[in-house]
């Protein structure tokens, strides 16, 4: 009986933060996105680096 008071619980609250998260996650996603960028930024560095030499 535990069980199913659990799961009838779990699937409620389940359900309405799950579809808030995902609203919320729409916009972090891009946000990675562009510190991705900054990934680039070394390689470029190292360019002017062999250049130096």
């Amino acid at each position: 009986m535990n069980n199913s008071s659990f799961n009838s619980k779990q699937a409620s609250p389940l359900p309405p933060p799950t579809s808030p998260l995902a609203h919320s996650y729409a916009p972090p996603l891009p946000l990675p996105i562009p510190p991705s960028s900054p990934a680039f930024a070394p390689p470029i560095p190292k360019v002017p680096e062999k250049v130096s030499y």
